[in-house]
C-alpha cells in the first residue's frame, strides 16, 4: 500500500497523514525487503538534477523473497548502481537483523543507523537526519602495508563524517611497518 501514491511536503497536515495511514495497516504477514526498497525507488521519477534518498525503517526482518546478505546486496546494488540516491536503514529494536539491514545500506551507498528503546526520538531523527544527508566517504577502500593479510571486513560499507570503523587484519611476521590509506568518494 501507499500513501497517497506521491510525495508529500513535510509538514504537520503529512505527519497526521501519515499516522492515519498507519494505523490503517493491516499486517499483511510477510515481509521482502528487496520489494519494498524496490518499490521505494520506483514511486519517484528519476530526476538527473536531484538526489534520491530512500530510508528504509525496520528489524530488517526478511520473511520472503531474498534474504541471504549475498543476494540481498547483489539485487539492491543493481537498484542503486549509476544513480544519484543512496539507502539509509534505520534498526528498529534490540532484535532487528542488523547483518541483514547493514548489508542494505552498503549496497545502496548509505549506512546504518540503530534506534534502540529507550534513545530520545530527538537525538535518533537528528542521527538519521546525519546519516541520510551528512558528509559521508562512499566506496571505501583500504589499503595496509604489506604483510597484512586475512583483513576483515573485506568489503567497507560508506564512514559517516565522525563515524569509527574496526578492521581486523592477520600479520604475516614479526615486524610490518607501513602507512593505512584510506580512499573512497565523498
Amino acid at each position: 500500500e501507499t500513501l497517497g501514491g506521491a510525495l508529500h511536503p513535510a509538514s504537520s497536515e503529512g505527519a497526521q497523514s501519515a499516522t492515519e495511514f498507519l494505523h490503517g495497516v493491516e499486517p499483511a504477514g510477510a515481509s521482502d525487503l528487496v520489494a519494498q526498497v524496490r518499490a521505494a525507488t520506483r514511486a519517484v521519477t528519476a530526476d538527473p538534477t536531484r538526489d534520491l534518498r530512500v530510508v528504509y525503517l525496520g528489524d530488517g526482518a526478511s520473511t520472503v523473497g531474498y534474504r541471504r546478505p549475498d543476494h540481498l546486496a547483489a539485487e539492491v546494488g543493481a537498484l542503486f548502481r549509476g544513480q544519484r540516491a543512496t539507502l539509509t536503514a534505520v534498526a528498529l529494536g534490540t532484535d532487528a537483523d542488523t547483518t541483514a539491514l547493514r548489508t542494505l545500506a552498503r549496497a545502496g551507498g548509505g549506512t546504518m543507523v540503530p534506534y534502540v528503546p529507550g534513545e530520545r526520538v530527538n537525538d535518533a531523527a537528528l542521527g538519521l537526519l546525519e546519516a541520510t544527508y551528512g558528509v559521508a566517504l562512499r566506496d571505501p577502500v583500504i589499503e595496509l602495508p604489506a604483510g597484512l593479510t586475512a583483513v576483515a571486513p573485506a568489503k567497507l560499507g560508506s564512514m559517516r563524517a565522525g563515524s569509527e570503523t574496526l578492521v581486523i587484519a592477520r600479520m604475516n611476521g614479526q615486524d610490518v611497518s607501513g602507512e593505512a590509506v584510506l580512499r573512497g568518494t565523498v
